[in-house]
């Protein structure tokens, strides 16, 4: 979704063509508050549910409410939390901004796990990755489903550049400012897809 905006692709396209320095980290963020998806007792599977072809190889045999649906997200053998679920977009715009030639992370670790609540759930709800690549580039992303009071951004994407300065929420601070400055890029160019993806169209 996000490789259609021409406005990321343009941003991206001055990161790496040193507009602000070099980057050092692109950070992306999943603050989106998840609330217990409780306990589903093992039941049969209704009968308009195809089960076996739901859980597809997944090596599950007994069925409960929570394997369907969303849910299926917060389970191991279905999902993989919010790494996958929103880090499909957020940890892609990440990956995105970093010097062409960094295409394999050399170093990666994370580390989280499912806090608060006593659900059926497995996958971390709190959790922070790095991946460092070759060029000395990382990608940090960070997951926090722990409700929380105030405002917080649900999603968002930060860039760190080794002179100090950094851009946050569509805004460029130079090293050592707390002020903002506006962004005024022209547009990328954007591929339908990405990169490694196809255009197709049916015609009936």
């Amino acid at each position: 979704q996000s490789r259609s905006s021409a406005e990321i692709a343009g941003l991206h396209e001055a990161i790496q063509a040193g507009k602000f320095g070099r980057l050092k980290i692109s950070y992306g963020y999943c603050c989106k508050a998840r609330g217990s998806i409780g306990r589903k007792p093992v039941t049969p599977p209704p009968e308009n549910l195809d089960w076996n072809l739901w859980r597809g190889p997944a090596s599950i045999d007994e069925f409960h409410g929570n394997y369907v649906h969303y849910n299926w997200h917060w389970f191991w053998k279905t999902g993989n939390g919010d790494l996958n679920n929103q880090g499909t977009h957020q940890l892609d715009i990440a990956r995105w901004a970093l010097d062409r030639e960094a295409t394999h992370p050399v170093r990666v670790m994370a580390l989280g796990g499912r806090f608060q609540w006593d659900d059926q759930g497995e996958t971390p709800n709190t959790m922070m990755g790095i991946a460092e690549y070759a060029n000395g580039q990382q990608v940090f992303f960070n997951v926090r489903n722990v409700p929380y009071k105030g405002y917080q951004t649900q999603v968002m994407n930060e860039y760190y550049f080794e002179d100090g300065g950094r851009i946050s929420g569509g805004l460029y601070y130079p090293a050592g400012s707390q002020q903002g400055e506006k962004l005024d890029l022209p547009p990328g160019k954007v591929t339908p897809g990405g990169e490694l993806g196809c255009l197709c169209h049916g015609l009936s």
